[in-house]
């Protein structure tokens, strides 16, 4: 049997909170639907955040709320606890948390410094489980009932910073190490600027004991600034990350990370990854439909893969 890579499509939500076209509920549910049903088993939703520091994320309780049946396979992002008493009211069921291993990055992006946002994340965890929540901490493991709580944590500018520059892996290492009581079920470590080569992930996953590579609990989030990522992707292979984050089309970027590029695409990781004789559960014919007016709106797919399929 070919082994198999979890691919979390984050394309909903960061994908499209940084595009200037913002798309209505009803296709950012087709959208969501659509990935569904070509196999993709974690998706990133939306964010419970407030909709007018982040225009293109309205709507997200209503999404919520219409794909109650598919929480098993959706991840929302919380803010704050405000945000995650929003997202409970709607009975989800797996929550991403978000900082970031810059400082200033941090302060630009969501107003608070690293060991703030750590806090405010342990605030919100604390929450969790004065009210009865059960936190599941396998990743492999899907909730059955919406008391059963699976949370993850994004670590945003772990190779370099586009405001301090590059970044030394042990601040990184310093948020896990502050947080693995909390109960994360996976961390996501993020090139957010995507100026990453394998020798900058060897630095930084050298210092995780290796034990962990093998409970999943890390994934990569690779954006493809300098066409680097899939570089990365067959590095981490050989370190055991077996979890990607990637995003539609390569939608993406950040307002708060001048020149970044857009997110990996997912096409073009599909590709890379089946080619490799793994399996991700996804069918390239089917993924390339995925763009339609009715779903994306006017957005481009920009992948290498696409590109390929039209020609």
């Amino acid at each position: 049997m070919r082994e198999k890579i979890n691919i979390i499509e984050v394309g909903p939500r960061d994908g499209l909170q940084n595009v200037k076209e913002h798309l209505s509920v009803d296709q950012k549910i087709k959208l969501i639907q659509k990935l569904v049903s070509i196999g993709f088993h974690h998706i990133e939703a939306g964010a419970f955040v407030n909709p007018a520091k982040v225009p293109a994320m309205q709507g997200t309780d209503e999404i919520a709320h219409q794909l109650t049946p598919l929480h098993q396979k959706l991840w929302y992002l919380v803010p704050n606890l405000h945000g995650l008493k929003n997202a409970l009211a709607q009975k989800i069921t797996q929550i991403a948390f978000f900082t970031a291993a810059s400082e200033t990055f941090n302060q630009k992006n969501i107003g608070m410094g690293v060991y703030k946002s750590l806090d405010v994340i342990a605030e919100c965890v604390e929450y969790l489980r004065d009210e009865g929540y059960t936190i599941i901490t396998d990743f492999s493991k899907t909730p059955t009932h919406h008391r059963e709580i699976k949370l993850r944590l994004y670590i945003s500018t772990v190779i370099a910073c586009p405001y301090d520059g590059p970044m030394q892996a042990k601040h990184t290492l310093d948020i896990i190490e502050k947080t693995e009581g909390l109960g994360f079920s996976q961390y996501s470590l993020g090139d957010t600027i995507g100026v990453g080569t394998p020798k900058d992930w060897k630095n930084l996953l050298d210092l995780f004991d290796e034990r962990h590579f093998a409970k999943n609990i890390f994934a990569m989030h690779c954006h493809d600034t300098y066409a680097t990522a899939l570089s990365n992707v067959a590095y981490g292979l050989t370190r055991g990350i077996r979890s990607f984050d990637s995003s539609i089309g390569g939608l993406g970027g950040c307002p708060y990370a001048p020149g970044a590029g857009g997110n990996l695409a997912t096409e073009d990781l599909v590709y890379f990854l089946e080619n490799e004789g793994f399996d991700t559960g996804i069918n390239l014919a089917n993924l390339k439909d995925v763009f339609d007016i009715s779903r994306t709106g006017n957005l481009c797919n920009n992948s290498k893969v696409f590109k390929t399929f039209k020609s």
